[in-house]
């Protein structure tokens, strides 16, 4: 006896208005966990990315020695002073090896601890854990560690459509279950 079989179009677990943001930035839309590490800052302390559970995560990958990284950072500082106080951290995570470089680009950019955690990634272990393909690169991770997009190549992070799109991550709800 032959059974029909009903073909079903895949649950959206994305709200459409993420989903059209996502579309017209040009990102991926990615909707996996992201994997679990553990880095030390620039105080020498060990950083985790369950430390920033409940917290929209702006996980950039970058290098000072990088030009379109240098280029972007602006933004990106200017970012994480718009989102202060808000439930989002921005964690940069740096390739750099030469210390000074680093911290003679910081000071020189105005970046202090305030505006971002600084994380080391030297050997690029981590980046290459989530899939990360050039500098910069970043990822929006949502407060229950799920990665929701990928953006590739430098941006200007202060453009309304992108900050619509942060905007709209840190409210409930943006996910169906």
């Amino acid at each position: 006896m032959l059974v029909a079989v009903a073909a079903f179009a895949p649950v959206q677990r994305y709200d459409s208005a993420v989903t059209r943001s996502v579309r017209d930035l040009n990102v991926e839309l990615v909707d996996r966990p992201a994997p679990e590490f553990e880095l030390v800052d620039l105080q020498g302390r060990t950083r985790r990315l369950s430390d920033f559970r409940g917290k929209l995560v702006f996980l950039n990958f970058w290098a000072s020695w990088c030009p379109p990284c240098r280029e972007e950072m602006p933004s990106m500082r200017a970012l994480a002073r718009m989102m202060r106080g808000r439930d989002f951290v921005m964690v940069a995570v740096t390739h750099d090896t030469e210390n000074l470089a680093l911290q003679q680009f910081l000071r020189n950019a105005g970046i202090s601890g305030d505006d971002m955690v600084i994380l080391r990634d030297p050997d690029a272990r981590i980046a290459r854990q989530f899939g990360t393909e050039l500098l910069p690169e970043t990822w929006l991770i949502d407060e229950h560690g799920e990665i929701v997009a990928r953006f590739q190549s430098a941006r200007d992070w202060t453009q309304p459509e992108v900050l619509d799109l942060i905007t709209r991550l840190m409210r409930d709800p943006w996910k169906r279950g």
